[in-house]
């Protein structure tokens, strides 16, 4: 089921769903609406790009006023947002976060958050994976340990502040690689062409960088390639001759048809 924040799929508070499959989810957002106070399980059968990725939201109400909460899966990298890392995390993913909004109500209690990942997401060291959470300006180590490297899932431990952002993270001293370490990005124009350099320090599967533009920033296109390593433990350096003026540039890695992470930075 495809759906757009402007046509979404809302269930309500006596509806009940699964997290879904591969061959049947909601690509794109969804909503979900509880109206008790006894502890609520919320079940998003999400994904985005052709990926299933769904989630898991368990809430403590104090009352049963009714609220909404809108979850989507975003593939674009958590460690692209602007917000700092405590010093029990050392990266969040770069491949995808998650939005999750909830209605402005004021008897949230508490809540657990479970993201289900795929080999895409670069889990090599479940131990050390955590559930990171966006609040004020700052990441959160919200606690977890996966249940197996490449494909899994993850419970945070209980947290008492809901914000909107939710990612995989890594735990110092942890190496999940999550999973193409980006090093350096950089984009100059001379002589009516842009060049772009970038270097990583560790990737796996990673069989090319797509590079895209976009006019407004919104809506891109591929206007090039270049090859990956596949897998590598050391710094990588790449570069990309654009001949065409453009507003907005990106790379993307995609993962050997497994996944596409993009990287959006402005000119």
């Amino acid at each position: 089921m495809y759906t757009t924040p402007t046509e979404l799929l809302t269930l309500s508070s006596s509806a009940s769903t699964g997290v879904g499959s591969s061959a049947s989810y909601v690509e794109g957002p969804m909503v979900r609406t509880v109206a008790t106070a006894t502890p609520t399980t919320l079940n998003f059968p999400i994904g985005d790009g052709g990926f299933w990725r769904p989630s898991v939201l368990a809430v403590d109400h104090s009352s049963a006023t009714s609220v909404t909460y809108w979850g989507q899966v975003v593939n674009i990298p958590a460690a692209s947002l602007p917000y700092t890392l405590p010093a029990s995390l050392s990266q969040v993913s770069l491949v995808r976060y998650y939005q999750f909004v909830r209605q402005s109500v004021a008897n949230f209690q508490s809540a657990t958050f479970k993201i289900y990942y795929g080999t895409d997401d670069g889990v090599t060291d479940p131990s050390n994976l955590r559930v990171a959470q966006v609040v004020g300006t700052a990441w959160v180590n919200e606690g977890g340990t996966g249940s197996a490297a490449g494909s899994g899932n993850i419970t945070s431990s209980s947290f008492a502040s809901f914000n909107n952002i939710f990612a995989l993270g890594n735990a110092t001293g942890g190496s999940n690689p999550l999973p193409v370490k980006w090093l350096s990005f950089d984009v100059s124009n001379k002589h009516d062409s842009n060049r772009l350099t970038w270097s990583t320090g560790s990737e796996i599967n990673n069989d090319r960088f797509e590079i895209q533009r976009s006019e407004d920033g919104k809506e891109f296109y591929t206007i090039g390639m270049v090859i990956g390593s596949g897998n590598s433990t050391t710094r990588k350096d790449y570069e990309y001759n654009d001949r065409t003026d453009a507003w907005v540039l990106s790379i993307t890695a995609s993962h050997r048809l497994i996944s596409t992470v993009r990287c959006h930075f402005l000119k």
